[in-house]
């Protein structure tokens, strides 16, 4: 999953969730995805980020400094899932959420 950032906006890179700048909640019926995350410099985790702004091409290879709350530079992540989209159990089709925070600038 990959979002590139409307201009205005800055990404949150600090702990939102267990050290995490993303939350994946799961739905009623749980998806079956997870992402692990290392640390925000961290590049062999499930959570990359880019400073390059299109028409550029997108290269998810910018690490944001540790320690800082928001990060101008960030114009895009990428998020890579881990598991099997499971099928539907029941009434409930599985589905998941994918929180993360910005500021408007």
């Amino acid at each position: 999953i990959s979002d590139q950032l409307p201009e205005g906006l800055t990404m949150f890179v600090g702990d939102l969730v267990a050290g995490a700048p993303f939350e994946l909640l799961q739905g009623t019926q749980a998806s079956g995805l997870s992402f692990d995350f290392v640390a925000i410099d961290d590049g062999t985790d499930d959570v990359a980020f880019t400073d390059d702004v299109p028409p550029d091409p997108i290269v998810y290879d910018y690490q944001p400094t540790p320690g800082t709350d928001f990060d101008p530079n960030v114009t895009g992540f990428q998020i890579t899932l881990d598991g099997t989209f499971l099928g539907q159990l029941g009434a409930d089709p599985p589905s998941f959420t994918i929180r993360y925070r910005t500021r408007l600038d």
